[in-house]
């Protein structure tokens, strides 16, 4: 009785353990920031399981209130640098194989399906050869799955998350696979926002130009211009402030502040300037409280404020950690 005692005990202690190996995403979605800990070995969680069909992944992103900011460098373990030189060379996790052959065969092991063409062949070979249909099926089956695994490996596909963390951290260890990704006619706009953050050509002048501001440029797009993070870059996104007049309005044609909002945000990032954002901040709240309309004179003091900086920090290099990173 005290042993079964003790293997219990082991038992309970071990699943406490594993429990706060995998704490659960959704219990952190929403509260204070934890501790840096936490927050890389959830990457590393993520990096780990990156292939594996409907996971459940830890919400990095909910972890930061500014809009702009999902990432910082040191979230980054080199546990997590790792695992990402490994994902570019593509190897899998034992878990992430085993997810992707169980979601490519969940057809064929549906028996009662009258359609599984792949059942139909087990029954007439159980009856050409005399065998059991069970022992037929469990082979197929085995064959199935090794012709999955085959194919699995020899997949080239690099998750656009991994690519877009890749060009975030301008590691050197990464620069050689995305260069490699750059290769044949199509080439993914994330592997082109990569090498653009790097700084190659033509990947950088053809993104400069393909996301600046212009009223005809539809493909205009702050976030990507403060991923690519240049002067250049803040160049574009002053002259959105400074030039466009459109207005932020809701699905009933009701219309009230300025896109250009939305770029003095992106330049206050990459100039990490707080005395920026409190003063245009003052200047928002002070027509919320006084129910101004935020009207032509609104947008000529918002770009008061953006000229004074940009004057300021224009010469300066960016904050390029402070910028949008999509990967979960």
């Amino acid at each position: 009785m005290k042993t079964m005692k003790n293997i219990i005990a082991i038992l309970i202690v071990f699943t406490t353990t594993a429990c706060k190996a995998q704490i659960n995403s959704f219990k952190l979605q929403g509260k204070k920031q934890p501790p840096l800990i936490e927050i890389q070995k959830a990457i590393e969680y993520n990096l780990n399981r990156i292939k594996v069909l409907d996971s459940d992944y830890y919400r990095i992103y909910a972890y930061r209130s500014n809009k702009h900011q999902k990432y910082f460098y040191n979230y980054f373990s080199e546990k997590a640098k790792e695992r990402m030189i490994e994902l570019f060379e593509r190897k899998w996790t034992e878990e992430e194989i085993e997810s992707r052959i169980n979601a490519s065969i969940k057809s064929t092991l549906d028996t009662l399906n009258q359609y599984n063409g792949y059942y139909k062949d087990a029954k007439k070979i159980a009856r050409r050869d005399s065998l059991p249909l069970q022992r037929v099926w469990d082979s197929m089956i085995v064959v199935r799955k090794a012709e999955s695994r085959k194919s699995i490996l020899k997949n080239k596909y690099v998750d656009d998350r991994v690519i877009s963390i890749a060009g975030y951290l301008k590691d050197s260890r990464f620069l050689p696979y995305l260069k490699n990704m750059d290769k044949g006619s199509y080439v993914s706009e994330e592997v082109e926002l990569a090498l653009a953050r790097y700084g190659k050509e033509p990947y950088y002048s053809n993104a400069i130009k393909k996301y600046s501001y212009d009223v005809d440029n539809y493909d205009y797009d702050d976030s990507k211009l403060m991923y690519i993070c240049s002067k250049d870059a803040i160049e574009e996104i002053y002259k959105f402030v400074m030039n466009d007049e459109g207005k932020i309005c809701d699905s009933h044609g009701d219309c009230e502040g300025y896109v250009v909002e939305l770029g003095v945000g992106a330049l206050w990032s990459l100039f990490k300037s707080e005395d920026m954002k409190h003063e245009f901040k003052t200047l928002e709240i002070d027509y919320a409280r006084n129910n101004k309309k935020q009207d032509k004179v609104y947008l000529k003091k918002i770009r008061t404020i953006t000229k004074k900086y940009y004057k300021q920090f224009k010469e300066q290099e960016p904050d390029c950690e402070n910028v949008p990173v999509y990967a979960w």
